[in-house]
């Protein structure tokens, strides 16, 4: 199947395929640029040290190499 693409006025004869594949790789950039990483996420938090529990040393492990 053919469709026609208007691309920066010009009229472009595509495969649907190739247009599904276009769209969704510009989708994905999208959604790239603007979602947030996950250290900037959490440099975002407001946590105080209050908020986190006390820490409780156990023993320490064996470790056999």
């Amino acid at each position: 199947m053919t469709n026609v693409v208007m691309m920066e006025g010009a009229m472009r004869e595509v495969q649907l395929r190739d247009a599904k594949a276009g769209l969704s790789a510009l989708v994905d950039a999208d959604q790239r640029d603007h979602t947030p990483s996950f250290a900037r996420m959490l440099m975002s938090c407001s946590i105080d040290a209050d908020d986190l529990p006390s820490r409780q040393p156990g023993p320490v492990r064996e470790i056999i190499f």
